[in-house]
């Protein structure tokens, strides 16, 4: 009996050791059930030091006391450092934002049908050809095309927002998605990616000195590798603009 116990032993030391020289990680992925609640549980988390084991939702006027305040910078602040750092979570935020501002719930759908009503009423695009799924673009069930970019780049370009839109563009050669791209173009070109596996985008404006202000958009879709010479490829083309 002792023999067979300490061959079972032996062999889960051996095991144990294969797993430690095992350099691969395997993950694991998670549906997030209350994305409004695992946001702030993390921000308390990282800013604040504090340890947060469960929130609890409690109904609309309930007694509790303020242990904390805090006020953000403006929107467009925000909408700048999500442009210039492409991020996503922020775009979804800013979605379900939309909606809460019109008195709606505050959620994804009421914002994607309030942008849709804005792409519609306001830039007069054709939005039955357009499919909008999220927030950032992240989900490939978003689809959309380059000729409705242009048109909602001219829109606002026109448009009584114009110097706080072109305000949150990044340009080329800035600590941005745009850091190692169009780094002697200055400020003559002002453009924001769109990056998923086998796609590489580029949409923006060309203060060109010959042709006057350019809206573009480049979509390059369905490549294997890195996306490194397809982006080569859109910076050759819009600085001969």
């Amino acid at each position: 009996m002792k023999n067979v116990l300490e061959k079972i032993i032996n062999e889960k030391k051996q095991s144990l050791e294969l797993i430690k020289k095992d350099k691969s990680i395997d993950k694991l992925e998670k549906n997030i059930k209350d994305q409004d609640f695992y946001n702030f549980k993390k921000a308390i988390q990282k800013n604040k030091g504090v340890s947060v084991k469960t929130i609890l939702k409690t109904k609309k006027g309930s007694s509790g006391s303020l242990i904390a305040k805090h006020k953000s910078d403006s929107l467009l602040f925000s909408v700048k450092n999500m442009m210039y750092e492409s991020y996503n979570l922020a775009a979804e935020l800013f979605t379900k934002a939309v909606s809460s501002e019109h008195t709606l719930p505050g959620n994804w759908q009421s914002g994607l049908n309030l942008i849709k009503s804005f792409l519609a009423d306001s830039a007069k695009i054709d939005t039955s050809k357009l499919k909008l799924a999220d927030g950032s673009g992240v989900s490939r069930y978003t689809l959309t095309s380059t000729e409705q970019i242009v048109d909602l780049l001219s829109y606002m370009y026109k448009s009584e927002y114009s110097d706080d839109f072109l305000l949150t563009f990044p340009y080329g050669g800035t600590k941005t998605s745009l850091k190692k791209r169009l780094i002697k173009t200055d400020n003559y070109i002002i453009a924001k990616t769109g990056h998923l596996s086998g796609t590489s985008n580029l949409s923006g404006y060309i203060f060109s000195k010959k042709h006057g202000p350019l809206a573009f958009s480049i979509f390059m879709n369905g490549f294997i590798g890195k996306p490194k010479r397809y982006q080569n490829l859109q910076d050759k083309i819009i600085t001969s603009l």
